[in-house]
């Protein structure tokens, strides 16, 4: 299994579990920083899909 699908199966397990607790809890719990748990909670929307990093390559040149 490759990092990303580990990422991807980890991810969505941090956010339910700060959602049945303390965010604080859950950063502490899987070794994570708070600010982390939070943003993973924003961008949360129910698939494991919506957590898995994208690439932060430009797309484009200008020249």
């Amino acid at each position: 299994m490759n990092r990303i699908a580990q990422e991807a199966d980890f991810r969505p397990a941090v956010v339910r579990y700060a959602e049945r607790h303390v965010p604080s809890q859950a950063a502490i719990q899987y070794r994570v920083s708070r600010m982390t748990v939070y943003r993973w909670r924003k961008c949360y929307d129910g698939t494991k899909e919506s957590l898995i990093p994208r690439s932060r390559r430009p797309h484009h040149h200008p020249n």
